[in-house]
């Protein structure tokens, strides 16, 4: 876990037994962005809020999977044409239905 020597992130390593590199915060703050080595994890967390504030009607128990979302979105590849390929494979392989009785039914309710 490369981090900024926050407390609560002592306990991540610990209990998931990852290797730690730490950077005082206090010192970067003095960095310029291509000198700090928390920039692209930064950069990360800046799209990442960026993503969500685009989405301001999602509910918070689907987080998951706007991060999800996110992460497919942000990771290789970069074709987006091999994106769209990957997402109709899944869809195609999935083997949930929904039946139409079923899905009214439920929204009926």
């Amino acid at each position: 876990l490369i981090h900024d020597k926050e407390k609560s992130h002592k306990i991540l390593i610990k209990e998931l037994k990852l290797s730690d590199e730490s950077y005082d915060a206090n010192k970067l703050k003095k960095c310029k962005d291509k000198d700090n080595p928390l920039n692209p994890i930064n950069r990360q967390c800046y799209l990442l809020k960026r993503f969500l504030r685009s989405h301001p009607g999602f509910s918070r128990d689907d987080i998951q999977h706007y991060i999800n979302l996110y992460c497919f979105i942000s990771n290789p590849p970069a074709d987006k044409l091999e994106k769209v390929e990957m997402v109709l494979n899944s869809a195609i392989h999935l083997t949930k239905s929904l039946r139409y009785r079923d899905f009214y039914a439920s929204k009926s309710r």
